[in-house]
């Protein structure tokens, strides 16, 4: 919680929008190098109203929205999925 609160806090630096206009998540990727005592954190944001205009989508289509993810990521996650299905498809 304490960090939670504390990347809120230290978001508001980098995004060019009002803090309450945006949907925050992130992950903690490990400590910094150089300072033990800090973490590194990856950081994702988007304006809240383009996380409802997809989540409104879904619904339409009569899907319930579990996760919103970085489109980049969702590429990255499909690419590797496919990749292993490929894989044993051609193993087994």
């Amino acid at each position: 919680d304490e960090l939670e609160d504390q990347i809120q806090v230290e978001a508001g630096q980098y995004i060019p929008y009002p803090i309450e206009e945006v949907s925050l998540d992130f992950e903690v990727l490990g400590p910094v190098k150089d300072n033990p005592e800090m973490v590194q954190v990856l950081l994702a944001a988007s304006r809240t109203e383009n996380v409802e205009v997809r989540t409104a989508a879904l619904d339409l289509g009569g899907l319930n929205t579990k996760v919103v993810d970085v489109e980049a990521f969702v590429m990255e996650n499909a690419f590797r999925l496919i990749a292993d299905q490929l894989s044993v498809t051609r193993d087994g």
